[in-house]
This record gives structure tokens, C-alpha cells and sequence, in this order.
């Protein structure tokens, strides 16, 4: 198996650093693997120039989209080529826990034999219940069946979908996923936006002064404080230090500082606001958010991850998320760490 890590102090992988590795290992890959929506830094992966990469070197390309699916469009699998790609349905999609997943198999498969677990579901349906001796599979992502689903777990997911299509295009003849896409971005831009006004956020490209230790396969982390006694205190455990960063990929660039919501095709929905690891004050944070009504998750090492779903969150909500969160933390600041 071979990993890809982002470079030394920083979060995110490069485009050119994945497609370099699959180039340098060649015909040696049988299989390329990404998640299209990286759960625990919220970036998005550059879809179709990895499938295209990976495909020149005679690998079969694969997506995990359960972060992805019903968060970032487009998702053009069929026009990238993508061989298959799978997902769950109780994130983006809101069947709740438990929630069925989905699959999606390119055509170009429907002329091969790849070796998989036949199940009856999965035949065709004009012979099925005649249980014929030779499988005869459907084509598409339906021919990979097991059995049939749960009637309640689909009605769940119905009820969502049926909403997702109802969903007004920005222009005639485009999918109700680019009015969502467009207001994601606005209310993820725009909390983001603010975030970084707060008076505890620090810029996560200033990694070499306030994280000068940083292993990004354990996020070990040791924060500078700003001032020596502040620095004394949370070294001994018993002081907390509020100050978070982002670490999505994010728009925010001086060219951009003054229109948030600048198409960005790097992430989704989710910002990971990260905090100085193994301290404990990500999870204070998170606790106190929970019982004011604010709700994140998350994701050691020591990340909160906000989302704002544009199907039925507002920009209401989300100052009231920042108002609630900016508390939190002057009361961090101000707490012991017992």
C-alpha cells in the first residue's frame, strides 16, 4: 500500500505531489483509492485529474464519496471515467444512522468479468425468481446487489432525495445541486470569513511559529504561547489556550480577502478548526458548544468540524455559531485546565 502525506507543516496534499506519485510508481498500481472529501481536513480532492492519472498508468480508479456526495458538485463520475465509486447516505443526505449506501460502476464495466461476490439481487430481474443455474447480472452498479434493501431505511433516504430534487437550478437546464452549491459556499465562506476575526484564531501558514512541532500522520502538536507566563502555565497543565486555526483549504488569499464568496473547488460544506493537540481544550470546546445548542463533531487529533448544510441551515445560524463559539473561548481563556 502506498500513503500519501501532505509536506513538512502542512495540512492539505498537493495535486502535483499525488499525481507525482502515481506517475513514479507506474504499472506497479493496481488500484487508486482516494475519498473524494477527506473527512478530517475537509479537503477535496481534484477528482477527475487523479482518475485521468491514474488511468494512464493502467490503474482502476476508485472514489469514496461519503463526504462528497450531496456536499460538492459536481461530481461528474461517468464523464471522468471514474471505474466505481461508493458512499453512505446518513451525512449530506440525511437518512439518519444506519443509512443505506450507494454505488456507482461506471458502463465500461458492463463488458467485463471482474471477480466479485454475486449475490441473487443482483440477476436479472425478468429470471430471478426462477433461479436459474448461470448468473446473469444486471448491468450497472445494480448488478453488485446482495439482496434487496430495507424498505424503512429507503423510505428514510426518499424523503431526502425527493427534497434534493425539488431543489430550484440557478439556470434552466442545470440540476438543483447548483443553487445548494452556491449557497454552501456563501454560508461556509462567510463563517469562515469571520472565524478569522476572532481574536483567537492564528493563520494556519504561520505553522513554524505557533506549531514549530508538527507530524502530520499524528498531528503532534506543541502550541507557543504569545507570552512566557501564558507559555509557563499551559506547559504545567493548567491553563488552556483558546486559539484554534483552519485548516481547509480556503479562499481566503489576499486577492480574495474581499469577496468570500469566491467559487472555491477545494472543499465542501465542513471547516476542521484545529486546536494545540493532547491539551484538552478541543474537547471543553466541543462540550460547551453541545449545550448551548451548537452542533459539530470531532475528530482527534483535537479537531471540530463545522458544517453548515445549505439545506437547511442559514446564515442565522451561522452567526449565532460564531457568537456562541467566541464565549467558549474567552471562557477557556479565562478557565484553569482542571
Amino acid at each position: 500500500m502506498i500513503e500519501i502525506s501532505p509536506r513538512a507543516g502542512e495540512f492539505v496534499l498537493r495535486e502535483e505531489d499525488i499525481l507525482s506519485v502515481i506517475k513514479e510508481n507506474g504499472s506497479s498500481i493496481a488500484l487508486v483509492l482516494f475519498s473524494g472529501v477527506q473527512y478530517y481536513t475537509g479537503q477535496w480532492f481534484p477528482m477527475e485529474s487523479i482518475t485521468k492519472a491514474g488511468h494512464a498508468e493502467g490503474a482502476i480508479v476508485g472514489w469514496d464519496l461519503a463526504h462528497a456526495i450531496g456536499n460538492v458538485y459536481p461530481l461528474q463520475l461517468h464523464d471522468w471515467d471514474v471505474d466505481f465509486a461508493v458512499w453512505c447516505t446518513y451525512k449530506y443526505l440525511n437518512s439518519g444512522p444506519g443509512g443505506i449506501g450507494g454505488l456507482f460502476v461506471h458502463e465500461n464495466w458492463d463488458t467485463e468479468s471482474p471477480a466479485k461476490l454475486h449475490g441473487w439481487w443482483g440477476h436479472d430481474q425478468q429470471t430471478r425468481f426462477r433461479m436459474p443455474y448461470k448468473f446473469k447480472q444486471i448491468p450497472g452498479a445494480a448488478g453488485y446487489q446482495q439482496s434487496n434493501p430495507a424498505a424503512l431505511l429507503v423510505a428514510a433516504l426518499m424523503g431526502s432525495l425527493e427534497l434534493f430534487d425539488r431543489l430550484p437550478p440557478l439556470s434552466p437546464g442545470e440540476a438543483g445541486m447548483t443553487s445548494l452549491r452556491q449557497k454552501s459556499l456563501m454560508l461556509t465562506n462567510w463563517l469562515e470569513h469571520h472565524l478569522r476575526k476572532s481574536k483567537h484564531f492564528f493563520e494556519a501558514g504561520k505553522i513554524g511559529e505557533l506549531f514549530p512541532s508538527f507530524d502530520v500522520k499524528n498531528a503532534g502538536i506543541v502550541l507557543e504561547a504569545a507570552d512566557a507566563a501564558t507559555k509557563a502555565e499551559v506547559t504545567a497543565g493548567k491553563k488552556l489556550d483558546p486559539r484554534f486555526t483552519i485548516i481547509t483549504p480556503s479562499p481566503f488569499t489576499s486577492a480574495l480577502e474581499t469577496s468570500p464568496t469566491s467559487v472555491n473547488s477545494f472543499r465542501g460544506a465542513q471547516l476542521s478548526l484545529l486546536w494545540p493537540a493532547g491539551a484538552g481544550t478541543m474537547h471543553r470546546v466541543l462540550e460547551a458548544l453541545k449545550r448551548r445548542g451548537v452542533i459539530g463533531d470531532e475528530r482527534d487529533p483535537d479537531v471540530i468540524r463545522l458544517s453548515p448544510a445549505p439545506l437547511y441551515n442559514s446564515f442565522g445560524d451561522c452567526e449565532r455559531c460564531l457568537r456562541i463559539l467566541n464565549e467558549v473561548l474567552d471562557e477557556v481563556a479565562a478557565t484553569d485546565a482542571h
